[in-house]
């Protein structure tokens, strides 16, 4: 008696299909906005780079390198930086390096906050542009958390007057210097939602059905072949 095989494959890729259509994409996975440019990097007297989130035209923030804040950056308009603020009378704020996998969004851990560059004026007339750095090096010694790591910058930027999360990769080498590398960067696209540092989209769902249309058609292929 011929006993005649359960059809395992197709029921399996079936249920994929149906599991997959029904998953709702985890921090908006098809929101998702990534760029990987080559990688820029700052180092030397008086570096600067005027960042894009978006690439829309409009400078988000700039990135520079010198004076006594060292490696820093200074976001347009209200475009804010995850940072630590320094108590009076210092002032500035070190930018917070997130882990893989940090929420970054509106909601923030303790003593962090989205600062936002301002000016004051220690001699009338005299503005001074108070930023959020990365690390600032001299003789005696690196202070900043953003020193000999490589780690994620959170970022809130505008877009047509809404808030926008993103993170930048940034790398920034060990001994006495300043300076880093801006490796690449991603942002959600739809206004107030959070992303993950270091989230970047999955491939498109209609990938993974074509790729199950593929395994189901060379599976009825090797049926047919058995049978002749």
């Amino acid at each position: 008696m011929n006993h005649r095989q359960p059809c395992v494959l197709p029921w399996a890729i079936w249920c994929l299909t149906a599991g997959l259509l029904a998953t709702p994409a985890a921090f908006g996975q098809g929101t998702l906005v990534y760029y990987n440019p080559p990688d820029i990097h700052l180092f030397g007297n008086n570096a600067q780079h005027d960042l894009d989130v978006d690439q829309n035209g409009v400078v988000d923030y700039q990135i520079r390198l010198g004076g006594s804040f060292g490696f820093h950056t200074v976001g347009a308009g209200s475009n804010s930086t995850l940072a630590r603020p320094e108590r009076l009378p210092d002032r500035g704020a070190p930018v917070v390096p997130s882990g893989t996998g940090t929420i970054i969004g509106p909601n923030l851990g303790q003593a962090q906050t989205w600062f936002i560059s301002y000016s004051f004026e220690p001699i009338p007339e005299n503005p001074v542009v108070i930023p959020a750095y990365f690390h600032r090096c001299v003789t005696t010694g690196c202070v900043g958390q953003f020193h000999n790591v490589t780690a994620y910058w959170g970022v809130r930027f505008d877009i047509d007057g809404n808030d926008h999360y993103g993170w930048v990769r940034v790398a920034t080498p060990g001994g006495i210097r300043n300076g880093g590398t801006i490796l690449d960067w991603a942002y959600n696209s739809v206004p107030g939602q959070p992303i993950l540092a270091g989230q970047v989209p999955e491939p498109a769902i209609w990938a993974l059905l074509l790729g199950g249309g593929a395994m189901l058609h060379l599976y009825r292929r090797r049926r047919l072949d058995g049978k002749q």
